[in-house]
């Protein structure tokens, strides 16, 4: 099997990854205002939840596809044994699909009766029923998509992406206009993911002949993934827990008119996770390498700490142009049909974003070293800290109150991610990355304030904060002549 990843991330690899993330953003920015208009509130703030529901299927492999990326980046296997232990996999992937397929079958009329609107109860039914189809493809999609970014196959990998990005949200979108029914467009969904994971299936069988084995041989063969993914599945299955369930209390105790209110404002927020989401999988072969001591070109802490500035210069940059434009943002997409208190939710979502692409670093950094146990004792710690907040905070404060602890649980998340990263660092790389932190920690917190405050001033100051540092950043590297080598670096391990 050609290891591609042993040459180290590519400009074009990057770009690759960005465009199989901006075309589907595109993609939701233009469905969505559709969405809301043909289904009504009701039925899109359903739809949205669906659709997390659809993504957090994707941590019910048991760690295998982030195991797989890790293994694969660690040693040059032949094509014989990658195609084996991927095989492996397949089969333990798709028992883990249909297993959960076949119960979300069986709880959808008990779980679809949450929703307490006897008009939506079949409806909903039926759409919970589609959705369990998905659950196979979701699985073996994430899995192969892992082999794809291990062996460096950006372009493949990020092509496939685009179309069902794109797909996801156009395909619901035209299906809405010509019958508003959630049904139809789960099942739109269901078609989408179907497709994705066989273009990727296709994909990695080229690069190795996947041989498919029983169960028990495969659980045999994957033994030490498994060990691996062990503590990656706690953390799986806690991390997306606080990433949605904000937005599935909030559909339990309050109106689905409410969740869309909410879920709103925190798509536009969360497409600031756009730039990581493209940056990392690049990296993070790469971080297994330099931590691993298999590429010695640069010293393992340079890399995390110079993607962490560039990630964080930017997506401040964006979250203070959105919050400056959030009145804005939130009437056109939302058409006159959300309330102000949406704009306050944008703003602190924002704030709460920024942290979490910070974040996103630290934890690949920690992750590429292997110890998965530390991640997942922090997120069962941070659960226990964010559910008691979610019900005080939704309850005195309502939406506002759930993007405020959602922006708490951010804040310790990038916190401590940040310190566990340090201790693999240099004293000065540790410095950097700790003012680092510090500085967007007090810059979230003045978005934050913003949300809350209705001077002028303010507002600028949010803006006008990313531009100076930008300018100021970008005239020194140039007098330096430090910026492109410092991108490069990124670029070029």
């Amino acid at each position: 099997m050609t290891h591609h990843v042993n040459q180290g991330p590519r400009q074009r690899d990057l770009l690759y990854s960005a465009a199989g993330l901006l075309l589907p953003l595109a993609a939701a920015m233009c469905a969505l205002p559709i969405l809301i208009q043909a289904l009504g509130l009701t039925r899109f703030g359903l739809l949205m939840m669906m659709m997390a529901g659809v993504l957090y299927l994707s941590v019910l492999d048991l760690g295998i596809g982030t195991a797989i990326t890790y293994w694969l980046s660690r040693r040059n296997s032949s094509a014989d044994e990658s195609g084996g232990v991927i095989g492996s996999a397949t089969t333990v992937v798709l028992v883990i699909g249909l297993f959960v397929g076949a119960a979300m079958l069986y709880f959808a009329p008990r779980l679809a009766s949450l929703v307490g609107d006897a008009d939506l109860l079949a409806d909903v039914t039926l759409a919970l029923r589609v959705l369990g189809l998905a659950a196979a493809p979701v699985l073996l999609g994430a899995l192969y998509s892992g082999v794809l970014a291990a062996e460096q196959r950006f372009w493949e990998l990020n092509w496939i992406r685009s179309l069902m990005g794109v797909l996801s949200y156009a395909g619901p979108a035209a299906a809405s206009l010509w019958m508003p029914s959630l049904s139809l467009s789960c099942a739109v969904l269901v078609a989408v993911r179907a497709i994705w994971a066989a273009l990727l299936f296709r994909e990695c069988h080229r690069l190795a002949p996947i041989r498919l084995s029983g169960a028990v041989d495969a659980v045999l063969t994957l033994r030490p993934l498994l060990r691996f993914g062990a503590w990656l599945t706690v953390s799986n299955l806690v991390g997306p827990i606080m990433m949605y369930m904000d937005r599935f209390y909030l559909g339990l105790v309050r109106s689905a008119e409410d969740v869309a209110r909410y879920v709103t404002p925190y798509e536009i927020a969360t497409r600031l996770t756009l730039l990581p989401a493209a940056v990392m999988p690049v990296l993070f072969p790469a971080f297994v390498r330099l931590f691993a001591n298999r590429d010695t070109r640069m010293p393992p802490s340079a890399l995390p700490m110079q993607t962490a500035f560039w990630i964080a210069t930017a997506c401040a940059l964006a979250a203070g142009s959105l919050s400056f434009g959030a009145p804005a943002v939130i009437k056109i997409i939302g058409g006159g049909e959300l309330a102000e208190d949406s704009v306050k939710v944008l703003r602190i979502l924002l704030a709460a974003t920024l942290l979490n692409c910070l974040a996103q670093v630290h934890f690949a950094q920690v992750q590429s070293t292997g110890r998965t146990d530390l991640i997942a004792k922090v997120h069962l710690v941070e659960v226990c800290l964010y559910i008691p907040a979610l019900l005080l905070l939704l309850d005195i404060l309502g939406i506002v109150g759930v993007a405020l602890a959602w922006a708490l649980r951010a804040s310790i998340d990038a916190g401590v991610f940040c310190r566990m990263a340090g201790s693999n660092e240099d004293a000065v790389q540790r410095q950097r990355s700790r003012t680092l932190f510090w500085g967007v920690a007090m810059y979230s917190l003045l978005i934050t304030v913003s949300a809350f405050g209705s001077a002028q001033w303010l507002d600028v100051l949010v803006l006008a904060i990313p531009l100076l540092v930008c300018f100021g950043v970008f005239a020194n590297f140039r007098s330096q002549g430090a910026l492109m080598r410092s991108l490069r670096a990124i670029w070029r391990v």
